[in-house]
């Protein structure tokens, strides 16, 4: 319900939470996959994700692939 900012390196954050369904989406951000609540393609292959919370994101082309890969899209 909530968006955190960490001390801990990004990639040491992103192994640790991979257990719990988190997953990288840009260079600076991971978030769960089970707080989704909707996608929507961008320009240029990116995602714009709306988190159940009404957050936005948007996932960068390097990490869109794996993003759909993940949800089966």
């Amino acid at each position: 319900k909530e968006v955190f900012d960490s001390e801990m390196k990004l990639y040491e954050l992103e192994a640790a939470l991979a257990q719990y369904d988190f997953i990288r989406v840009s260079k600076n951000t991971i978030c769960s996959l089970r707080k989704i609540k909707s996608l929507k393609s961008e320009v240029d292959r990116k995602i714009k994700i709306t988190m159940e919370n009404g957050y936005q994101i948007i996932a960068s082309r390097m990490y869109a692939d794996e993003l759909r890969k993940k949800l089966g899209v």
